[in-house]
Formats: structure tokens, C-alpha cells, sequence
């Protein structure tokens, strides 16, 4: 069973610094799709637009992804 999406943490413009983040797409589709279903999907923490799916998120630890929707920086944080 897939777990709930997970909203990922939205850094501010001015806290990005030197920090590279890929850039939106503009094809609404997530950036990455994996193989593995149970993993559950990352989606923006503005809007919801679901950016990672079926990918464990310590393969994507500390990327900064641009929402295609929104725009909105979010940042993929493991726990731990």
C-alpha cells in the first residue's frame, strides 16, 4: 500500500544562496519517476504539485526542486 504524498519543505528565495536547484520544467510532469510503489510520492509544499514519485527521497537528500506549477523552491529533507 502506497503511503500518503509528502509535502516537501519550500525554501525562501533569499535563503537559497549559492545552492544550485534544478529548475522547472515546464512540462508538468515529475521531475523523477522510480519503480518503487510503496515509496510514497513528494508533492510542493505550496500547491501540491506532485514532483518525485515511487523513488526513495534519501536518493534525492538535500536537492532543491523548482515547482513547474508554482515556482515555489522546495527541498527534499531526509529524517533522521
Amino acid at each position: 500500500m502506497k503511503s500518503p504524498p509528502i509535502p516537501l519543505v519550500i525554501l525562501p528565495m533569499e535563503e537559497l544562496g549559492a545552492r544550485s536547484f534544478v529548475a522547472s520544467n515546464k512540462t508538468l510532469e515529475p521531475y523523477f519517476t522510480g519503480s518503487d510503489f510503496e515509496q510514497p510520492d513528494l508533492v510542493c509544499g505550496a500547491c501540491g504539485f506532485m514532483l518525485v514519485t515511487s523513488l526513495p527521497r534519501s536518493l534525492l537528500q538535500d536537492l532543491i526542486l523548482q515547482c513547474p506549477l508554482c515556482l515555489a523552491l522546495n527541498e527534499v529533507k531526509c529524517l533522521g
